[in-house]
């Protein structure tokens, strides 16, 4: 079995990665925001703009005010198409 490595780290909590961070050795980084914000999207955005930086998969949690369960949608690629029931 491989082993994974997962590294965790908390934006606007924690103090901010470096502008020249580029996931360099990560198959993938997931971001996910919940509820989903613009400072988010941008950041994705802007790591995804660097050349070499790793694939991202994006991950916009929406509470779901029509139904109790479940409780967050997951918006993949910002397309509300493609979202997904989590909960």
């Amino acid at each position: 079995m491989p082993d994974a490595a997962i590294v965790e780290h908390l934006l606007g909590v924690e103090p901010k990665l470096d502008e020249n961070f580029a996931a360099v050795g990560f198959d993938a980084v997931i971001i996910v925001s919940a509820p989903p914000t613009a400072a988010t999207a941008d950041f994705a955005l802007a790591q995804a703009a660097k050349p070499e930086f790793a694939p991202i998969l994006l991950l916009l949690l929406e509470r779901n005010r029509i139904h109790r369960r479940p409780p967050y949608r997951a918006c993949i690629g910002c397309t509300a198409a493609k979202s997904i029931a989590i909960g």
